[in-house]
């Protein structure tokens, strides 16, 4: 019988499925269930709603009304026949963290294949005449509890919060047995290509009264003015008998003080609703840059005694919808976001309460103002982060990559129960700005019923659904958000689209006016592997991206923002690493993450210009405000120039307006530098370092060049070149050069001609000439690559050290990569990757120092694009391994066993030492401190790299500069440069300096 009940609970077509029933049969021919989730189900309009159990903060005579059943449990991967009376010591059960993914402590459980669960709990001895319960916030698939080998009504669908009483199967003061199996279903027969993994959120143990509060809801509207307030407050209680019952409420504000209440005690007489209104004069509003809450507590007395206490915090906040603005208490918003999935490194899709505050409030310092948790609905943990940071997020449900269930009726039930747990447990939550019916999944029946009821329980948010693109002429549209993926860096980012791997560029039908949310885009650097694993640069080179599309985002009428994708590596199937974040999976910073910070700063200041300072008077510098709710006379900025430094009040901007901030009267100079620092309480928003000019006229540069001699000698074999220093030699069979710096070889061959888009052949010599010209020397080497590509190298060496390189393709026949727009995932703009030209150094080259013009005037120390910097190409100490945290910053590491495999033994350098450095002033590739070195000098044109060659600890080093680079394969509408594309006759000059 408890075998025939499991089967009910995995719904009809996966019984159909497993007992070849054919799918036009109904399981009630069978004697099968319905396996809609009817216990405690509350009476809510067009569809029952699941009862979510608010977690008692007091139960009258229980000392831990909660008790949290998370660690170590027990499982089987293929669960026996009646694997809830199993003993102890019965084989095939093993040790699991709970809550944990399975697959990923190495437990192999299949999709279709039932695994189980199980504990031993022991009831408190408080217990005793309580209503018992269970409660699960999350368990994939078809999941069945037993407890002391009784079946409890199975559940279906992961992500949302569920509970089975247990009052009648447990004794108080004894251990109690408790088992669940699990079946995650295919993708093809579910609605959510996540669920799988079994319980991936805390499990609890909850102690109620006999008479309980099921629900407490509380909704806030403000007035016209957005002054005052009025809660409505919908409470139930399950009663027993004809008990008489009331509430108590007791309100605190953000500051701590308590708020006299009008009518503060609501009487219960019946099991329905009951709905009570509470005026607050003068509210303080919550908005995501001032989450103020307030602190509502109930509390429940029956015939007299104080049975139970519920404590729920709230903001007080009005979202409106106005053709294609979203106002949060009457001011338009622009959403600065990130989308991201449940992502620990060790457990999977599980987050604990701390590891949900650590990720929010990191975010929360990178200027972020609204995420997006993902294809499936966010934990109470992370939504009470986003509530107390101050975060809007998008509440999205289960569904995601559907495309065979959403217009069967017969998952009707699952779709819109599943909507109507994740609304039922997360309205409450000021945070949440808008609910979303699913992602990239194919629109049906029920997506339009998941709406209808959406919209009939809660009018006060938007509805958004992704793939807004797909709904028929014929139908409704089942949103007022317009959802677009991957929307091109330089699109009309205000017109509802589709990108062209998401649906052959193809709409539907036409989209009336409405907000357009881009809750995909930019996405972060992942699926373009052989750019990745050459040159850890491309994690740099993508804020060009995301400082282009915010900017364009910000000042687009009817785009209300977007969501990066990813804000955060996804551990996705066994070990492999989805590293699309801005944070690794251990929530270490990567370049993007600064990137992020500095693009959507909602302070504007243009670093680029020169500021004109008069000496002796105070300096008025123009800054924007782009925030939405903060005038910036509620932050302080920090200035600094030399040893001068102090500290005023932001100007009184108000959000979206433009002033000046005032720096006091100083004796300033040309060329100093103002270091300016914006910080609203602990948080530093934004920093700038602003070149400041006086009135003086500008000083005339000498050249600080000294003409010094070089000698020229020549045998059979090769030229020797020789200067202050250095020596160099001429390779007459090959065309290459050495050359020893400080009595040390520096340079072991080159130049060579450096291309990365297509093969060449091997290069052969056509001639090689030197001669003396005054006090330089002047090297011709000419040869080719096969048919396809003809290169002349002109070298003028000086007796100080300079070189002076030109080059010269007179012929070059190779085709560059096309563009490509399909799949998603390897979509290309086309052209070659690097052109310029390389050496070959000394395997002693242990150092990188550059100077640079990057994209922002402030990059922390350890950032790959800081404008200065040393880069190591290992460091002491610096130690990686699998499953354990690192110790050191992303820059350092060595190894990567995602992009090199689970073997990787490194070799190439640190990330910093062999990310391109672009725009360069200089760069210098050195052996040892004060060792030999080779600088490049350009005019902040030209572009670095160091490349281990062989990946061999004692390889040598490829220094390259390139004249043209791009990463081409970053794709997903992120920006990229022009395709690069090299005709005969392509020509570039390079600066060197031997020292």
């Amino acid at each position: 019988m408890q075998r025939r009940d499991f089967l009910a609970s995995m719904g009809l077509v996966g019984v159909q499925r497993l007992l070849n029933v054919p799918r036009s049969s109904s399981l009630l021919n069978f004697g099968l269930m319905d396996t809609q989730d009817h216990i405690g189900t509350l009476n809510e309009g067009l569809w029952p709603c699941p009862l979510v159990l608010p977690i008692p903060a007091e139960t009258g005579g229980v000392k831990q009304p909660c008790i949290n059943l998370d660690g170590k449990w027990q499982i089987n991967a293929t669960a026996p026949g009646e694997f809830w009376s199993e003993p102890p010591e019965s084989e095939g059960w093993a040790d699991i963290a709970v809550p944990g993914q399975a697959d990923k402590q190495g437990i192999a459980i299949r999709r279709d294949v039932l695994y189980a669960y199980r504990t031993a709990v022991k009831i408190p001895e408080d217990f005793a005449g309580k209503r018992v319960f269970l409660r699960f916030e999350s368990v994939s698939g078809i999941a069945t509890p037993y407890i002391n080998n009784n079946p409890l009504e199975p559940h279906r669908g992961g992500f949302t919060i569920w509970s089975r009483e247990i009052t009648y199967h447990v004794t108080a003061g004894e251990m109690a047995q408790v088992a669940i199996g699990v079946l995650d279903p295919i993708p093809a027969h579910w609605n959510c290509g996540f669920d799988s993994g079994g319980i991936s959120r805390s499990v609890q143990l909850i102690a109620l009264p006999q008479n309980y509060m099921t629900r407490l809801h509380i909704e806030t509207e403000l007035d016209k003015d957005y002054r005052n307030a009025l809660l409505r407050v919908k409470t139930q209680v399950q009663r027993t008998g004809t008990a008489s019952s009331y509430l108590e409420l007791h309100l605190v504000d953000p500051h701590g003080e308590a708020v006299s209440l009008p009518q503060s005690r609501i009487a219960i007489a019946t099991d329905e609703p009951v709905n009570s209104e509470i005026p607050i004069t003068t509210a303080v509003k919550w908005d995501a840059e001032h989450p103020n809450l307030y602190s509502l507590e109930a509390r429940l007395f029956v015939n007299g005694v104080h049975e139970q206490t519920i404590v729920k915090k709230f903001g007080v906040r009005k979202i409106e919808l106005s053709g294609t603005k979203v106002t949060v208490n009457g001011m338009e918003i622009k959403l600065r976001g990130g989308g991201r999935f449940d992502s620990n490194p060790l457990l999977g899709h599980t987050l604990s309460a701390e590891l949900c505050d650590e990720e929010v409030r990191i975010f929360k310092e990178a200027n972020l103002n609204y995420l997006r948790p993902a294809c499936y609905p966010a934990s109470e943990a992370y939504l009470e982060a986003c509530d107390r940071y101050g975060m809007y997020v998008e509440g999205e449900t289960a569904v995601t990559f559907t495309r065979d269930t959403e217009s069967d009726p017969e998952f009707t039930s699952l779709f819109v129960d599943q909507m109507a747990a994740m609304i039922e447990a997360n309205r409450d939550h000021p945070c949440i700005l808008h609910w979303s019916l699913g992602n990239e999944s194919s629109y049906g029946i029920n997506i339009a019923k998941t709406f209808e009821y959406t919209r009939q329980v809660d009018p006060s948010r938007p509805v958004l659904f992704s793939w807004s693109h797909s709904i028929p002429p014929d139908k409704p549209l089942p949103f007022n958000i317009y959802s677009y993926h991957y929307p091109d860096f330089n699109g009309d980012l205000a017109k509802a689209g589709v990108n062209f791997f998401n649906g052959g560029g193809k709409m539907s039908r036409p989209i009336p006016e409405m907000p357009i949310l881009h809750d995909e885009f930019a996405h972060g650097p992942c699926f373009d592997f052989d750019e990745l694993k050459r040159d850890p640069n491309i994690h740099n080179f993508w804020g060009e991206s995301i400082k282009l599309f915010w900017e364009r985002m910000y000042q687009t009428r009817g785009c209300l923002g977007g969501s990066i994708w990813a804000v955060v590596d996804e551990s996705g199937m066994g070990s492999h690493v989805y590293d699309w974040g801005m944070v690794d999976l251990w929530r270490r910073k990567k370049p993007e993450y600064w990137l992020m910070k500095k693009a959507y700063s909602p302070v504007r200041v243009d670093d680029k210009a020169e500021v004109v300072a008069a000496p002796g008077k105070a300096l008025a510098l123009a800054v924007a405000n782009w925030h939405n709710h903060t005038n910036l006379n509620e932050l302080r900025v920090r200035w600094s120039v030399n040893r001068d430094k102090g500290e005023v009040t932001g100007p009184d901007v108000p959000p979206g307006e433009s002033g000046e901030i005032i720096i006091p009267a100083r004796s300033w100079k040309p060329g100093e530098e103002l270091s300016l620092v914006f910080v609203q309480g602990e948080r530093i928003v934004d920093e700038y370092i602003v070149p400041v000019g006086a009135h003086s006229a500008p000083q005339a540069e000498g050249d600080s060049k000294t003409n010094v001699h070089c000698d020229l000698t020549e045998d059979k074999d090769r030229f020797t070149i020789a200067g202050s220093g250095f020596k160099l030699t001429v390779d007459k069979l090959t065309g290459g050069i050495q050359a020893d710096s400080k009595g040390k070889r520096l340079i072991e061959s080159g130049p060579s001609f450096h291309l990365i888009g297509t093969d060449m052949e091997p290069w052969t010599l056509d001639s090689v000439t030197a001669k003396q010209d005054n006090e330089s020397v002047v090297v011709k080497i000419e040869g080719h690559h096969g048919g396809g590509v003809q290169v002349k190298f002109h070298l003028e060496v000086r007796g100080d050290g300079d070189v002076s390189l030109h080059y010269e393709l007179p012929a070059f026949n190779l085709k560059a990569p096309e563009l490509k727009l399909v799949p998603w995932n390897q979509t290309s703009t086309g052209g070659f990757s690097e052109v310029g030209v390389s050496f070959s150094l000394t395997p002693q080259i242990d150092r990188l120092e550059w100077k640079r013009a990057g994209l922002h005037s402030v990059y922390p120390e350890d950032h790959i694009g800081r404008n200065t910097g040393v880069a190591m190409r290992t460091k002491q100490g610096i130690v990686t391994e699998r499953n354990k945290k690192p110790d050191h910053p992303w820059s350092d590491d060595q190894l990567d066993f995602n992009l090199f495999g689970p073997n990787d033994k490194g070799g190439r350098g640190s990330n910093d030492f062999r990310s391109m450095k672009e725009y360069i002033e200089y760069a210098s590739a050195q052996a040892g401190e004060g060792g030999p070195c080779l600088q490049v000098q350009s005019d902040k044109s030209q572009a670095v790299r160091l490349e281990v060659e062989g990946a061999l600890p004692d390889g040598n080093v490829k220094l390259i500069v390139n004249d043209l680079w791009n990463y081409a394969n970053l794709g997903l509408g992120n920006y990229m440069k022009e395709p690069i594309n090299v005709r005969p006759g392509f020509s570039g000059k390079v600066h060197l300096r031997l020292g």
